[in-house]
């Protein structure tokens, strides 16, 4: 298992035809969300315009939460979904999704194959522990955790951590490890996990 803490000043901003996109991080290290050669991508973006079409990624499942405003999606020209800030919507990133809504949102885009997964919690002084899904038939997977909020103090497989807001914690891990996480702390974080075969 390795995890890192993700920092704002390591982020990387761009535009896209909506907007900004800030990635938060990208694996295999060294891959291009432009060449389309990732794995995964765990991303920001802002949404400026009250509509936009998303780009097309027919190599990708995508999960998409919102974080600031409303968001009516509509995919393929009749799947029609409304999220509202911490609500998720997953779908094929290869259809046709029209977005309607000024919003600032969070992105995971995984490589189809895999299996992914996201949700938001809201953090406390209790503990809670975070199940990290089994790897079944997969090689490799990993979990990542955004914070919204003052802090979240993480015990990661033993290991105490700190994570202040802003920040991604990104764990990867393979073969048969197992990964524990408990998580407690102010605010809200974003819990993306995923498996899959390199």
């Amino acid at each position: 298992m390795k995890y890192r803490i993700i920092t704002p000043e390591e982020y990387e901003t761009g535009v896209w035809s909506g907007g900004t996109t800030t990635q938060l991080a990208i694996y295999p290290p060294g891959a291009s969300y432009a060449d389309r050669n990732f794995i995964f991508r765990l991303s920001s973006a802002t949404v400026d315009t009250e509509q936009s079409e998303f780009t097309h990624l027919p190599d990708y499942d995508r999960w998409l939460m919102i974080f600031e405003g409303s968001a009516r999606l509509v995919h393929d020209s009749e799947k029609e979904v409304t999220l509202n800030p911490y609500e998720c919507d997953a779908f094929d990133g290869g259809i046709s999704t029209v977005s309607f809504g000024r919003v600032t949102d969070y992105n995971l885009m995984l490589r189809k194959g895999g299996t992914g997964s996201m949700k938001a919690i809201g953090l406390d002084e209790n503990i809670k522990e975070i199940r990290i899904m089994p790897q079944g038939e997969y090689q490799s997977g990993f979990a990542g955790i955004f914070l919204r909020g003052e802090y979240a103090q993480i015990t990661l497989c033993g290991e105490p951590l700190k994570l202040e807001n802003g920040c991604q914690l990104l764990v990867l891990f393979s073969g048969t490890e197992t990964v524990s996480l408990d998580i407690s702390g102010s605010g809200t974080v974003v819990i993306t996990q995923g498996l899959f075969n390199i």
